[in-house]
């Protein structure tokens, strides 16, 4: 099994892939795709790896994924001309990507597996902590729990949680989200944490955001606003609490002009399927909608019918989305 880092390295080899499949990329994302397999000589080898996982496929057997710019000097994938040529090229990058997410996916869940508490993708499950303050789980998530006499820490390692705090202010109580810290200021909040991405939504009181590594400024989010990151930027949205509490109770996703990937993201967790699908270009559509969580195949299709969206299935293991 990989340690963490090289699990890292395993996402962001597959994520750079999906980008230049699309064939949606530009010069600088090619200058920094050589930065990144220069860092080190395990990028450089889980690329190649990837090279050859592939090739014993059968994928891409006529393709050289070696050169400085590899998908590009041989054009392997490239935007086309016409429609029907297109369709075939974006077939064949969905096909590399499953591929690869297979492979990387198989190496992945052991850090869900070997946490205190965890749950698989169609579980809902309450714990009530020694304290008393509760955390309700839902869909795959998994955490880590540091509670001592100076101190109450979830380490969470993915998934959704629900926090009801119990005040002790010789306590303070803190989401770990490795260098995101979510500390409780008052009583109930809902952290989304999935991939990269980390969404914080304040019901009663405030919480207290900030970065171990000063990515930007501490934020004091107060109920009735959302904290979004992305890993690069911050927004805060304003929300209707009363409306997320009712909807996590109901199992319901209310989405409301949230980007298609944070959707995706969140949607994702509740799902057995890995999902594939070129951020980058989804990032851009909207989503207003009410997705049953609890559901995962009219959730699917109630995007699929909103967004006019390409849906391939890979067995039961991967779900591959395009936009038309």
């Amino acid at each position: 099994m990989p340690n963490p880092d090289q699990k890292i390295i395993i996402e962001e080899a597959a994520k750079w892939l999906v980008i230049l499949s699309s064939g949606d990329y530009s010069q600088n994302d090619l200058d920094r795709l050589e930065q990144w397999k220069q860092q080190s000589h395990e990028h450089l080898k889980t690329f190649e790896e990837l090279q050859q996982f592939l090739g014993q496929m059968d994928v891409l057997k006529s393709q050289n994924l070696q050169s400085q710019h590899p998908l590009v000097q041989n054009n392997i994938l490239r935007k086309t001309k016409t429609k029907a040529r297109t369709a075939p090229v974006l077939w064949s990058g969905s096909l590399i990507i499953a591929v690869i997410a297979i492979w990387a996916v198989s190496q992945l869940p052991y850090q869900r597996w070997n946490a205190d508490h965890s749950i698989e993708a169609q579980q809902w499950q309450q714990n009530i902590l020694s304290d008393q303050s509760s955390v309700q789980m839902a869909g795959q998530t998994a955490y880590n729990l540091r509670y001592s006499s100076n101190q109450r820490k979830i380490d969470l390692v993915e998934g959704n949680i629900l926090v009801d705090v119990t005040k002790d202010h010789a306590r303070p109580f803190v989401i770990d989200l490795g260098d995101i810290q979510v500390q409780a200021l008052g009583t109930k909040f809902i952290v989304n944490y999935n991939h990269d991405q980390i969404r914080v939504s304040m019901i009663e009181s405030k919480t207290r955001i900030y970065s171990v590594h000063h990515r930007f400024e501490p934020i004091v989010l107060q109920a009735g606003q959302s904290f979004n990151f992305n890993g690069h930027d911050v927004q805060v949205e304003k929300i209707n609490p009363d409306i997320l509490q009712k909807a996590w109770q109901r199992k319901k996703l209310v989405v409301n002009d949230m980007s298609l990937d944070q959707v995706l993201d969140l949607l994702e967790s509740y799902q057995s399927s890995k999902f594939i699908y070129n951020r980058k270009s989804l990032t851009k559509y909207r989503v207003n909608a009410v997705l049953p969580l609890d559901d995962p195949d009219s959730a699917i299709q109630l995007l699929k019918d909103q967004l006019d969206l390409n849906v391939y299935t890979v067995g039961q293991l991967l779900t591959v989305i395009q936009k038309n």
